[in-house]
């Protein structure tokens, strides 16, 4: 019996992005929320990074028939800026530009968007030591609908046809890698101090 496409295509596209999520994972922000020590000026300017992925990201997937549905919309933007006016973060920040993807890779950047909700509520429980109820942080709590959207994602990639895999890879990368462009704005990582020789 030949293996699902969708099982091969989610496991490939997870060893694909592999280093960068992990990367992403460790990034000082998120470090901070973890250890409850990210100071509400370093929230702000983290939601801020975010706000400007999903303005640059959004756009991309509504373009599309098969994403548009599925990626979160203006209900995500709005939470954000809400979050952003309840900390006294009143003007939205400028986008980076718009990303760039072809019809075929749209649905790697879907996976990426739609699969970073899932550790979303994580990151909400973990800002219990900024906030004592959802505003504020109404976007990593989301709106409820992610995890049926989740498996419409996976039945999606399950249709993906086998020479769509570079094309999800290389979608999956460049989202990623444009939150963690937008990510290293905020949170640059320290210089390494040179070694006198």
């Amino acid at each position: 019996m030949a293996t699902p496409v969708a099982v091969g295509a989610r496991a490939d596209l997870r060893l694909a992005t592999e280093e960068i999520h992990e990367r992403l994972h460790e990034a000082e922000a998120f470090r901070l929320i973890g250890e409850s020590a990210l100071s509400m000026h370093d929230y702000g300017r983290l939601l801020g990074s975010i706000l400007r992925f999903h303005s640059s990201v959004q756009p991309v997937l509504a373009a599309h028939p098969e994403t548009a549905p599925l990626g979160g919309g203006m209900d995500r933007l709005e939470r954000l800026q809400s979050d952003l006016r309840h900390i006294g973060v009143a003007a939205p920040l400028p986008c980076l530009g718009r990303l760039t993807l072809d019809a075929d890779e749209v649905v790697g950047c879907l996976y990426v968007v739609q699969g970073s909700t899932l550790g979303g509520r994580v990151i909400y429980r973990q800002l219990d030591y900024l906030f004592d109820g959802a505003e504020g942080r109404s976007f990593f709590l989301g709106s409820g609908d992610e995890p049926p959207k989740w498996q419409k994602v996976r039945a999606l990639l399950e249709e993906q046809p086998p020479e769509r895999k570079e094309a999800l890879r290389r979608g999956a990368v460049k989202t990623f890698g444009l939150f963690e462009q937008c990510l290293a704005r905020e949170f640059p990582e320290p210089r390494r101090a040179r070694h006198a020789s």
